[in-house]
Order: C-alpha cells, then sequence, then structure tokens
C-alpha cells in the first residue's frame, strides 16, 4: 500500500498493554503474596479477598449504571478486583464482612469515581479505604488472631486445620457461630497486633530478635514468619512487573532505597527497639507491596522519569518518618497518599519541555530579567 498519498494522525505507536492486559498482569504477580498469606495466616484473607471482590464488582455496577456507561465493558477493565486484592492484604483475616465491605465501597467511591473514574483518581483508592478504615474502625483494624503452631504464637489456631477454617468463617460472619459447624471452631485466646512492627515497639524487642538463634524454617507458621515470606512474596511479583514492563523501576528502588538508607543511618547496634534494624523495616512490614504495587499506581504518581525517583523518595521518607516518630506504626498508607497530594506539584517541575519551547530555566531567568 502506497502511503505517499495518505494523511495518517497520531498516535503512530500502539500500546503494549491495554488496561484489561496491566490489571491482569498485576493480579497474577500478586498470586505468590496471596498463596504466602493464606498458609501462614489462614482463610481469612481468602474470605476478605471474595467479599471485596463480589461487593466491589456490585459497587462499580451500580456507580457505572448510575453514570449511564456500559457496565460489562467497564467490569472488564479489571481495576476493581485489583483494589479489592490490595485491600484485601492490608485487612487483618478474620475481621467481620461488613468492614470489608464497608472498605471496597470508600475505595470504589470516594478513592475513585468521586474524582472521574480510573485514571481520574487523585489518591491511591486501595490506601485511601485502608486509610479510612483505620480512622473508623481502630478497634476492628488492629485486632489480628496469630497462627498457632509457631514459637510466638499467642491464640492456639492452626490457620490451615479445621479448626481454624471453622474460626476464620465464624470471625468474618458471626451469625455462623449459631450453626452446628461451632464445635469445629476454636475461640482464640484473645487477639493481638501480629505485625512485626507493632511487636518491636510495643512488646518486648527481644521477642523479635532471638529469630537467629531459634531455628526458624520457612515453613513455620508463626506471625514473624509470615511477614517476611509475605514481604518476599510481593517482592517476587514487584520484579515480574518490571520484568514485563508494566511498571519502571523509578518509583520501587526509590521508596526502597530511602526507606532502607534512613533505616541504616539511624540504626545503631543495641538499640532496635527505639530505630528498628533495616531488615525490619523493609521485610517485616508492608513496605515493599507499597513500593511495588501501590505508589506505582500511573493515576496518582507523576509520569517522569526525574518526578517518580522524587515521588517515589519522599514515600520513602514519609513511610520512615511516620513509622518512627509519630503515632500510626506501619505507615505505608498514610506516606503514600501525603505525597499524593505533592504529585501535581512534582509533575509540573519535572515535566519535560517540549521542543521549541524554552526551558524552566530559561523562563524563570527571563521572568527575572523583567523584574529587575
Amino acid at each position: 500500500m502506497n502511503l505517499v498519498n495518505h494523511r495518517l494522525s497520531s498516535p503512530f505507536l500502539k500500546p503494549v498493554y491495554s488496561v484489561p492486559g496491566i490489571m491482569a498482569a498485576v493480579l497474577l504477580a500478586l498470586i505468590p503474596a496471596a498463596i504466602c498469606y493464606t498458609w501462614f495466616f489462614g482463610i481469612g484473607f481468602l474470605i476478605n479477598l471474595l467479599i471485596t471482590s463480589v461487593f466491589g464488582l456490585l459497587f462499580e455496577a451500580l456507580v457505572m449504571r448510575a453514570r449511564g456507561r456500559p457496565v460489562f465493558f467497564y467490569l472488564g477493565d479489571l481495576s476493581i478486583l485489583v483494589t479489592a486484592a490490595l485491600l484485601s492484604f492490608a485487612l487483618p483475616p478474620g475481621s467481620p464482612w461488613w468492614i470489608a465491605a464497608s472498605g471496597i465501597f470508600i475505595a470504589c467511591i470516594f478513592g475513585k469515581h468521586v474524582f472521574g473514574g480510573l485514571g481520574h483518581n487523585v489518591f491511591n483508592p486501595a490506601a485511601l479505604a485502608y486509610v479510612s478504615l483505620l480512622i473508623l474502625f481502630p478497634l476492628q483494624m488492629t485486632g489480628w488472631y496469630l497462627p498457632g503452631s509457631g514459637n510466638y504464637a499467642e491464640a492456639p489456631i492452626d490457620p490451615l486445620s479445621m479448626n481454624g477454617i471453622f474460626t476464620s468463617l465464624q470471625l468474618s460472619f458471626p451469625w455462623l457461630r449459631d450453626m452446628a459447624l461451632t464445635p469445629f471452631a476454636v475461640t482464640p485466646d484473645g487477639f493481638a497486633t501480629a505485625t512485626p512492627l507493632i511487636e518491636y515497639k510495643f512488646a518486648a524487642p527481644a521477642r523479635l530478635l532471638m529469630a537467629e538463634s531459634d531455628g526458624f524454617t520457612v515453613w513455620q507458621r508463626d506471625a514473624r514468619t509470615g511477614w517476611e515470606m509475605l514481604a518476599m512474596s510481593f517482592a517476587l511479583g514487584g520484579l515480574l512487573l518490571l520484568w514485563r514492563g508494566i511498571i519502571s523501576w523509578h518509583i520501587p528502588v526509590s521508596v526502597v532505597g530511602m526507606v532502607f538508607l534512613l533505616s541504616t543511618v539511624f540504626y545503631q547496634p543495641g538499640q532496635e527497639a527505639i530505630f528498628g534494624s533495616p531488615w525490619l523495616h523493609l521485610f517485616s512490614t508492608s513496605t515493599l507491596i507499597g513500593a511495588f504495587f501501590i505508589a506505582t499506581d500511573p493515576a496518582s504518581a507523576p509520569s517522569s522519569a526525574m518526578g517518580k525517583v522524587i515521588y517515589g523518595a519522599l514515600i520513602g521518607a514519609a513511610m520512615y518518618s511516620i513509622r518512627i516518630w509519630g503515632s500510626y506504626l506501619d505507615s505505608v498508607a498514610l506516606a503514600i497518599l501525603a505525597v499524593n497530594m505533592c504529585s501535581p506539584l512534582i509533575e509540573q517541575v519535572t515535566a519535560r519541555t517540549p521542543l521549541g519551547h524554552p526551558s524552566r530555566l530559561q523562563r524563570s531567568l527571563s521572568v527575572w530579567r523583567k523584574t529587575k
């Protein structure tokens, strides 16, 4: 075909991935973490995932219907399922079903469609929903039952045993306690803040520092090993997204690098109870899911390479600062929301100058000369 006599309009390059393709790749990258989460903490995670997914699709369909948009077309972009999955990782296993339903409602309505829908949101929907739930329901959001086969278990529940499965169901759906499956369940001795980050700051720090001599194995279902293996699973999924070209390296490397830098600078042997070790900040918290899966949200992050580096570094600094000197310990969602507000300014400052137009420095010098 002779193209000389035909006028072609831009864009000339077809995007490699569609929106459903990107969302499907993110969901696939989360599968290792989902398996790890279920192994260490039981089916409570799968229950939360099912609830957030079903209610998320329902709320998304209702909003699309109200806006006069084709429902199945927009449900097919899979974005609400990604939000549901990320939110499920943040919820305590065994939390009441209405916590998960309320969270996905906040994410879908106030985190996404209030701003115009997919691609227009200022804040990451999953992070906004988690912080909202943390403020509205602090007791339910900080109460975890610990897996029962590890050395540090405080509630003797084997997550994948018959008792553990029925207990998870009863914790999510309290009305099941009146049914015939009640004898199979085990009432937890108590609930605990199961993250090692909270343990090191509020409980005995020595309990977390004994891991080197206790002979932990990666298959031992205790809270500390579970969080470390979960963090490594998020890192594996994030590397898969990097390899597929779904995300760029700028934000994850900046976030992880800044957290590692600050935790190394302030770390002093023998004072782990005050600042924590770099290993604790990277692999015993939700730093890696924030770096690879939440902070890289293209709608709420800058688009330029320099902007992404600045954006990620600010998130890492905010994570460490809030975690050490603030009231909220696992500060990933708070840090991301705070820097989301700075994203438009970062984008404006670091945006590339169009070809043939004066650079920002040249325009600034021109304005300065006129004012003299």
